[in-house]
């Protein structure tokens, strides 16, 4: 057997990344999207492909052929065609925007069934297969699209609170709505307008009406409310079923038609109340929390670098009805979940040492297809049969994972010093020479998100340094509960957790507490900034892509008037106190720790501003710091920025605590 090598930051451009998993209605083959770093890297870019493998055996076959990136790989309700979106055949003023594809589910010709000026996403089948749901983006003033192209300029006008998103560049001027399309093309027919956006939508069991969720009230950016409508397929009436203070999404009916399951938030304790399991009647009424019992936070919030994004998974009704499928985060897991209806127990469908990607399943749920990954295994596809074990059927990353020695992480728990039990992992590195290894403590975004059974290529590049990489999920994380994401953060319980979890590590581990380092980006990015401007015990730091005063962030994030809020309390130039007592700046003068900054210049979730203040104040200082900015780049960098910049960004984290921790 070869001999096993460290993993580089570059073997970035060598990973799979396979994602969306989505069975045929007869439960004999698997869609998928595959997402490759293009093999040129001059073009510094990602492409995603649809392929395709069966359940029993054989090999996984790439079933589109474009130049172009394809997704969102969508079987009829017969399982004969197949719906896809990408950016194939263009004209010049659609480059780059998606467009909606059918193709036969044996191969063929793909025929193009729409051409709108600005591309369509999420689409999904009518019940009958004759019809297609897709969003669209509406010009709020309907003269937008009908200015001559010599009138128009790059000058921007701003009438909205909320007119950007990360990510999604100026949204000001355009909503999104719900169009209709016939699956044989034709003129599509858009079903809702308004100065608002259609969020989620789902069609009905009889194919007759669309269920939606949004808020189509006056002034939507001003509240957290959403409601649950229903439209006429053929468009009409749009007629409001219910309304929570907070989130609605993923609407799902009955297979009798008579009711709907949604995740919802009522936001009783902010943020950090659980996403749960709501049940309302398809013609509308008062929703019923059927998880609250439970404790669970329903969704996604498990973190990985190395991932290519699925669709966000809604609720799924067995097709008898009794009960409900859904993917929750537990104890640094995202796993498939079953409730029952009628006697609200709840059944774990997948096991706690891995986590779950998507999930899809045949039309009498006898076969269940999904995408899952571990810290040292990116996601592949695998199949499950009623009364046979699982099986996986793709393996497009094991050639290259069997090459490289990769650490798998050691779970740790201990009480913390209010006698609560608080987990973490620990990579050790490989070097069994040292008797105490230089360590870097992680910390993760959100902060309502969660470290554990994701990969992550930073760890282990960092391990593969030499160093020993730790990380917890202390109060304020995802997954361990609503009490536990409700306790006290931004500097207060949460700093004490990871405090804690430190000297735990000390204890426990052969660590040095000369050479320890820290880094997180978002909410990790301000916890690092937090914890230099209030201990010295680590020797160097990097924050990434962090707030360090809350009182601009208010104004200046594409979320802040909304998420100061909530998080902080009450408007800056009323609570200006605490805004600023909760601020990682106000104890510049405090921070001795060399520290490196990392921000993308297009972060419009935590803007750049928020890295200048911090850089200005310790360069005027005196401070040992430095300031990288990437350009073109959003929030995502570490996620999905280009490979170029992610692998100069893996380097300047791991060359900095190299050079200030072990002076090398």
């Amino acid at each position: 057997m070869p001999k096993k090598r460290k993993i580089t930051c570059n073997d970035l451009y060598k990973f799979q990344l396979v994602a969306d998993a989505q069975l045929s209605p007869n439960g004999e083959d698997v869609l998928f999207t595959l997402t490759r770093f293009h093999p040129d890297r001059k073009k510094n870019a990602c492409e995603s492909h649809i392929w395709r493998v069966p359940t029993s055996s054989g090999t996984p076959q790439r079933f589109t052929s474009s130049n172009e990136s394809e997704s969102t790989p969508r079987w009829s309700p017969d399982g004969s065609r197949i719906l896809f979106l990408s950016a194939r055949d263009a004209k010049e003023e659609r480059k780059g925007k998606s467009q909606l594809w059918i193709i036969p589910a044996t191969g063929g010709e793909a025929v193009k069934i729409t051409d709108e000026k600005h591309g369509v996403s999420e689409p999904g089948w009518s019940p009958d297969g004759k019809k297609i749901l897709f969003f669209g983006r509406v010009p709020v003033d309907p003269r937008e699209d009908r200015l001559p192209k010599q009138k128009k300029s790059d000058v921007v006008r701003i009438k909205r609170l909320s007119y950007r998103m990360n990510g999604g560049g100026y949204h000001h001027t355009y909503r999104t709505h719900l169009f209709i399309v016939s699956a044989r093309g034709g003129r599509p027919r858009c079903i809702t307008r308004g100065d608002w956006d259609v969020e989620t939508a789902a069609w009905s069991t009889d194919g007759k009406r669309i269920f939606f969720t949004g808020n189509a009230e006056e002034d939507p950016d001003y509240t957290h409310a959403r409601n649950l409508y229903a439209v006429p397929a053929g468009g009409g009436e749009i007629r409001k079923l219910c309304a929570l203070p907070g989130l609605i999404r993923s609407p799902a009916p009955s297979p009798d038609g008579q009711s709907i399951a949604f995740i919802g938030n009522d936001l009783k304790r902010s943020y950090g109340t659980n996403n749960s399991l709501y049940l309302v009647p398809a013609s509308g009424g008062k929703p019923v929390n059927i998880s609250r019992h439970t404790d669970i936070n329903i969704g996604q919030s498990v973190g990985s670098d190395s991932r290519a994004d699925s669709p966000p998974f809604g609720p799924v009704w067995s097709p008898d009805g009794r009960e409900i499928k859904f993917l929750a985060s537990v104890k640094g897991a995202d796993r498939l979940f079953a409730l029952n209806i009628q006697t609200k127990e709840m059944t774990a469908c997948t096991s706690d040492d891995q986590t779950v990607e998507s999930v899809s399943y045949n039309t009498d749920h006898t076969v269940a297809a999904c995408t899952r990954m571990t810290p040292t295994e990116l996601a592949e596809v695998w199949v499950w049969k009623q009364g046979r074990p699982e099986k996986r059927l793709t393996k497009f990353n094991t050639a290259l994972l069997s090459r490289l020695s990769l650490t798998s992480p050691k779970r740790f728990a201990f009480n913390a010093s209010d006698g609560t039990e608080v987990e973490g992992w620990i990579m050790l590195p490989s070097d069994s020479r040292r008797k105490k290894h230089p360590a870097i403590l992680e910390i993760h975004g959100g902060p309502r998100t969660a470290y554990g059974l994701g990969f992550f290529h930073e760890f282990h590049l960092i391990n593969a340094a030499g160093f020993a990489v730790f990380y917890t999920n202390p109060r304020g994380s995802s997954s361990y509960g609503e009490d536990w994401a409700c306790a006290g953060i931004y500097g207060d319980r949460d700093y004490k957790d990871l405090m804690e979890t430190v000297n735990h590590v000390l204890k426990t581990e052969p660590v040095d507490p000369q050479r320890l380092g820290v880094t997180g980006g978002s909410y990790g990015g301000f916890m690092t900034s937090w914890i230099i401007g209030h201990t010295g015990r680590f020797k160097a730091a990097c924050t990434q892509r962090s707030i360090s005063n809350w009182t601009s962030f208010f104004g200046t994030s594409d979320i802040g008037w909304r998420f100061s809020r909530e998080e902080i309390g009450g408007l800056p130039w009323k609570n200006l106190k605490e805004y600023w007592k909760r601020s990682p700046i106000a104890y510049v003068e405090k921070i001795t720790t060399p520290l490196l900054i990392i921000h993308s210049e297009e972060d419009w979730r935590c803007p750049i501003e928020q890295a200048e203040q911090l850089y200005t104040a310790l360069k005027w200082l005196k401070q040992d710091t430095e300031f990288i900015r990437f350009p073109g780049e959003s929030h995502e960098l570490s996620r999905s920025g280009r490979p170029v910049h992610r692998i100069e960004r893996l380097q300047a984290i791991i060359g900095w605590f190299e050079w200030k921790i072990m002076g090398s």
